[in-house]
């Protein structure tokens, strides 16, 4: 199996100039020719500030620059592709409006938009968007990511999904952890996951999700618990203080 390579433009670095600068140091870091996948990790940004990723002000918020232009930023991120930096290119954390207008513009096509993703923010209609116009898209914290949960204080409006006696019920059936069931949930709508852990147990178990499938009535139990909006963990103001200013904010 080849190990595939992908990367993200920070928001430091989203602006025409800061694409190949970042690329070409992410490649150092990684000690590689070329990517497969090269992200725009968001669509909004912050000043570029050498050694510093995410600067603050004297207020605490984040040091946003509000000239962000995604189709400059784009046009640059095909000139790596062209040039043999990455292999494909893609976006993470664009609305559909948002990406609409990367398409629009686009001569090499979107490839992939990685977003929050999970039972409780199924983000039906930009997965649906997407296959339409062959955009395959990953799941990040495609286990609810309850450590963050938690540390925001959000356990009384956000339950632990695996938890969740649908999941629970179907776990039981088929003897697999409800980890298992929740990611394979998501493989079967088309989806790719990209779970954390640091357990070895945890991440083998993360990967054995191909023996089994979920029957239709089961999708269907899983994809009711689908909360919309509200259940999104990850919506980058609870630690990026004052993003919300910025006018290309995806939320």
């Amino acid at each position: 199996m080849k190990n595939v390579s992908f990367f993200q433009l920070p928001p430091s670095g989203n602006r025409p100039s800061g694409v190949e600068k970042f690329l070409k140091r992410s490649l150092a870091d990684l000690q590689l020719d070329y990517l497969d996948l090269y992200l725009i990790h968001t669509p909004f940004t912050f000043e570029d500030i050498e050694g510093d990723l995410h600067p603050v002000n004297e207020n605490g918020e984040i040091k946003l620059d509000l000239t962000t232009n995604h189709l400059a930023v784009w046009a640059e991120m095909e000139k790596q592709v062209v040039a043999g930096r990455t292999r494909a290119i893609g976006v993470s954390n664009f609305n559909i409006a948002q990406l609409t207008k990367v398409l629009n513009f686009a001569t090499v096509p979107v490839s992939n938009i990685q977003v929050e993703l999970h039972l409780y923010f199924q983000q039906k209609e930009l997965v649906e968007f997407c296959k339409k116009r062959g955009i395959a898209v990953t799941a990040y914290s495609p286990l609810g990511s309850r450590g963050f949960v938690e540390l925001l204080g959000k356990t009384d409006v956000l339950p632990d999904l695996l938890s969740n006696p649908v999941v629970l019920e179907i776990a039981k059936k088929y003897n697999k952890s409800s980890a298992q069931i929740v990611l394979r949930h998501t493989l079967q709508k088309g989806v790719a996951a990209i779970p954390k852990s640091t357990n070895p147990k945890r991440i083998q178990q993360n990967i054995n999700l191909f023996d089994f499938e979920l029957e239709s009535g089961e999708m269907e139990k899983l994809n009711n618990l689908d909360q919309g909006p509200k259940g999104r963990v990850c919506d980058f103001v609870s630690f990026f203080k004052g993003v919300a200013k910025h006018p290309e904010f995806p939320f």
